[in-house]
């Protein structure tokens, strides 16, 4: 998967460690609810945890769910499938924790991102199977 976003993964380092360096996910196509995040840190060598946190427009609730580097390269990903009773709406990251081996952390929120240029929100689609048993109702 960490190929899939080499292109779009840029360094952009910023503070101190640890730090993110980028994020990118992908937009979930009609039909599907599964996201796949990636990130980057500033150490990558001593960074233990990546925490992302998710809400969707719709409810004040807040889905964290963490990115592993599992190939070993520093890119920590994640493949996220977001709730099958999810509407068609806006999802926001409200937020990244990211974590070293000694336990310093930082938490970098959705304004932070925002301002360091990075996506914040996208949009769910309604799966197609509830597509076709809502469209027997009209």
């Amino acid at each position: 998967m960490a190929t899939i976003f080499a292109a779009s993964l840029e360094a952009k380092t910023i503070g101190s460690t640890p730090d993110l360096r980028n994020i990118v996910f992908t937009q979930p196509v009609l039909g599907s609810q599964t996201v796949a995040f990636a990130a980057l840190v500033t150490d990558k060598e001593n960074t233990a945890n990546i925490t992302v946190f998710l809400r969707p427009s719709s409810i004040n609730t807040t889905l964290p769910f963490n990115l592993e580097d599992t190939d070993g390269d520093g890119v920590f990903t994640r493949l996220v499938q977001l709730p099958n009773f999810a509407d068609a709406e806006t999802w926001y990251i409200t937020g990244v924790a990211v974590m070293d081996i000694s336990g310093r952390s930082r938490f970098i929120s959705q304004s932070e991102l925002a301002a360091r240029g990075f996506k914040t929100e996208f949009l769910s689609f309604v799966p197609r199977l509830e597509i076709r048993k809502r469209a027997r109702f009209f």
